[in-house]
């Protein structure tokens, strides 16, 4: 723990001056706050309106709170949104609407629906409470209040599995690739690694038409493949595994190729943010025979 601690509070001030904070330590350090504020904010925006009652919504309440214009059962009239009017003596009276919202509106008190009278509109001030709206996640877990066609339990299946699978693939892909583009010399290689680049120049919308085509002549459209098969590889993925691989030694100072212990802690030492690559091997020498037979890369052999 001490260690994860010291990594994230690392700095480069000088420390001659016993300067702990240089510049390019607040403009990192900014930089990273910026993105998180820019990722974290619309997050925690959509979570805090999910608990806010339809009619905030519907209102376009930006309030981070969620507060609620208060609802009561009264009399013969049933559930009636509650509004405040205060009088001249400046007490504060508790009022429903007896009628649609005009310039002067009919008016009636909580304690006696019975006695009518008008108000002018801007004196109607709604009677609010904070309270968290529990059944926009309740009634369709329940199925209550005509949410019987949500099925959450689907939709959480397809969501963790899409995720799950969708990133053990893409892991696998762009790991196996990246390997052989750092390691290896082979023809062509360089021609492939500009050829991966260099889809990065085309928006995905372009090939949308052909990707559906596609997905559609494989027999897995309307299915969870037909989402996670696609963008299994990428090279977004593949080019940053790339220094990964080859920032750790193929082989250990006595000659023998290094095992999957020796690779992965070599792996965690370097690892870069933007992604996560697993060597798979054994550890056995005999079992890294195929990989021996291809040639290092030039820039790569003395490593």
């Amino acid at each position: 723990m001490s260690r994860l601690i010291t990594f994230l509070t690392r700095t480069r001030g000088n420390p001659d001056t016993a300067q702990r904070f240089g510049i390019t330590d607040f403009l990192a350090y900014g930089y990273l706050v910026l993105g998180v504020l820019i990722i974290l904010i619309p997050v925690m925006w959509t979570f805090l309106s999910s608990l806010k009652p339809e009619r905030a919504i519907d209102g376009f309440d930006t309030r981070l709170l969620p507060i609620a214009q208060i609802e009561e059962v009264v009399g013969d009239e049933g559930l009636k949104p509650i509004w405040e009017l205060e009088n001249e003596d400046g007490t504060v009276s508790q009022v429903i609407k007896m009628g649609p919202t005009r310039a002067m509106t009919d008016v009636a008190t909580v304690e006696d629906t019975a006695t009518v009278f008008q108000v002018p509109r801007d004196q109607l001030e709604p009677a609010e409470d904070i309270r968290v709206a529990t059944e926009n996640y309740l009634d369709p877990i329940l199925k209550r209040n005509g949410q019987d066609n949500f099925t959450f339990g689907t939709y959480l299946f397809n969501s963790v599995f899409v995720t799950v699978v969708a990133t053990l693939m893409t892991l696998l892909i762009n790991a196996m690739a990246a390997f052989a583009l750092s390691k290896y010399q082979f023809r062509g290689r360089l021609t492939f690694t500009l050829l991966i680049v260099a889809t990065l120049l085309i928006p995905s919308s372009i090939i949308l038409v052909s990707l559906f085509f596609v997905v559609w002549s494989f027999g897995i459209f309307g299915s969870l493949w037909g989402v996670i098969i696609p963008a299994a590889a990428t090279p977004t993925g593949g080019i940053p595994a790339a220094p990964v691989h080859a920032d750790y030694p193929r082989r250990a100072a006595g000659g023998r190729p290094h095992g999957c212990r020796q690779r992965m802690a070599h792996l965690l030492a370097h690892h870069h943010s933007t992604v996560a690559a697993r060597p798979q091997c054994s550890g056995h020498p005999q079992r890294h025979l195929a990989l021996e037979r291809l040639p290092l890369a030039d820039d790569r052999a003395d490593l």
